[in-house]
């Protein structure tokens, strides 16, 4: 299946459902409701609301993080005249090897907000003709688009929205 037909099987976001010119507003605005939801949930955001998931604090930092890596993936394959391979994120590695043991609420939501808007102003950088560039992203078989890295941050905040919410749900219920 091409990474454009792909739909998500938890939150059944579709890639090919999302142009380039709306990412960089679909970014912020996910993001300003993550930042929104980790305040509402106040001294339990850094708490693991159930085994296997992450804190409310750390699918913040997560997004933060993810923005980072697919900003440099998008210069990156703007850049490169050849088909260029992505580094890994070590997404678990990060949360496992304690990364983002010292991050607070403060400042997750005031990196989240910068790196929103970052990435927001460099996809809108793009220059005409590249959002077709592709790169070989990690643990898949088809390259992937410039337009594809943009839907890409879109699912992550919007999908990852879904859990902090769902950890605020939890420390309600």
């Amino acid at each position: 299946m091409s990474p454009y037909d792909e739909r998500c099987p938890v939150c059944g976001f579709r890639w090919s459902a999302v142009s380039l010119a709306e990412v960089p507003d679909r970014v912020r605005g996910a993001a300003e409701e993550i930042i929104a939801t980790l305040s509402a949930m106040g001294p339990r955001v850094g708490e693991r609301m159930a085994p296997g998931r992450w804190s409310a604090l750390e699918y913040g930092g997560h997004v933060r993080d993810v923005l980072v890596s697919l900003r440099e993936r998008v210069l990156l394959a703007c850049a490169s005249p050849e088909l260029a391979v992505a580094a890994s994120m070590f997404r678990d590695e990060r949360v496992d090897l304690g990364f983002y043991a010292r991050d607070t609420l403060e400042a997750v939501a005031t990196e989240l907000r910068a790196l929103a808007a970052l990435f927001g102003r460099t996809v809108a950088s793009v220059p005409v003709g590249l959002e077709g560039r592709t790169l070989l992203f990690p643990g898949r078989d088809e390259p992937v688009s410039v337009t594809w890295l943009g839907a890409q941050a879109v699912h992550e905040c919007e999908h990852h929205l879904a859990d902090v919410r769902e950890d605020l749900a939890r420390t309600m219920g």
